[in-house]
């Protein structure tokens, strides 16, 4: 592995950069991780993040790069919509409006239902990636609607529909069948 600068790369100082790398990917800030390892320079900190990121992939560590990439979006999104709820919630749902006559500013009261149900089911599976719930089983059953119909004419109903004829017995069975699901995580 050619790495920048003349500087030679000792096995400590490889150890430290993927060790700089994991505290990063556990979304501790460049700050606390200076601080961390007694490093003053947040431009150290970032060559030590790109070398260690360098150095994993080139030896194959499996430090769960994609998992903690994956949990770092469902933070940033869960964040994002609680911060529209908790606005929302003192300022009401701001809706502007450009038009030919100028800006029309519009407020309800309220949070949008829509920013707190996405807020609910994100955090459902958000849960459900970290192990925290069971995954629920989805399942499809299909319907089968029987419609009468009268015909236009009354008496013909009653001729047809009005004497006893022969019950006719129809067994029908419905069956649950369960959608495959993802598996929490995924090697490769």
């Amino acid at each position: 592995m050619k790495l920048p600068g003349k500087q030679k790369r000792t096995e400590a100082r490889i150890a430290r950069d993927i060790a700089i790398f994991e505290s990063h990917m556990r979304g501790n800030s460049v700050r606390a991780i200076c601080d961390d390892f007694g490093i003053k320079s947040t431009q150290t900190i970032w060559g030590g993040i790109q070398r260690g990121r360098e150095i994993v992939k080139e030896r194959g560590i499996d430090i769960e790069d994609r998992r903690i990439d994956i949990d770092r979006m469902f933070k940033n999104t869960l964040g994002l919509l609680v911060k529209t709820a908790e606005q929302q919630a003192f300022e009401g749902q701001i809706e502007t409006t450009h038009g030919p006559m100028g800006t029309i500013v519009k407020t309800k009261k309220g949070i949008d239902p829509r920013i707190a149900g996405e807020l609910s089911r994100s955090l459902n599976r958000w849960a459900e990636f970290c192990g925290l719930l069971d995954r629920a089983p989805e399942i499809h059953a299909a319907a089968t609607l029987v419609q009468l119909a009268a015909p236009a004419d009354g008496a013909s109903f009653a001729q047809k529909w009005g004497r006893p004829a022969e019950p006719a017995v129809v067994d029908v069975t419905t069956t649950a069948e369960a959608a495959p699901s993802l598996p929490a995580h995924a090697e490769g």
